[in-house]
């Protein structure tokens, strides 16, 4: 009886790696799917930025997935050479500052990014160069 118990034991314990398995293949699935469509709604501040970083040669990756068995987050920029993301944030994110900070939280906590910075449609449209200089500014410091 005990042994038979064990072996139960060990088939229980074998399906839910299975079905985790299997739960992880669905979410980056999943994820680089909705990565792809993200790029389809790339935004014209988000093009701006994007230009600063590919006239500086900055290395990064648009639309960043992140991903864990039960959740996955889309990240405007990632900079992989200095474990950073960068979000460009409208006029919708002054109502959702409690979202904004779980998901930093989260993206810190499970996925050890270093720094998460917002940078405002209306910085990128009025404040350019000020934002160009002040991400030069920020890399040099972290080399």
């Amino acid at each position: 009886a005990k042994q038979e118990k064990e072996k139960a034991k060990i088939k229980r314990e074998l399906k839910e790696k299975r079905k985790a398995k299997k739960r992880l293949f669905y979410n980056t699935k999943h994820a680089y799917k909705v990565q792809h469509q993200q790029r389809k709604l790339r935004n014209k501040y988000e093009l701006k930025f994007r230009q600063i970083l590919l006239i500086n040669k900055i290395s990064f990756v648009w639309q960043k997935p992140f991903f864990d068995e039960s959740r996955y987050i889309c990240v405007d920029f990632f900079l992989k050479y200095y474990n950073v993301v960068i979000e460009i944030d409208g006029k919708v994110h002054n109502k959702r500052k409690q979202y904004d900070y779980e998901r930093s939280k989260y993206l810190k906590n499970i996925h050890n990014i270093s720094e998460i910075y917002r940078v405002s449609n209306y910085d990128l449209t009025k404040n350019y160069e000020s934002v160009r200089l002040w991400l030069l500014n920020l890399l040099d410091s972290m080399e």
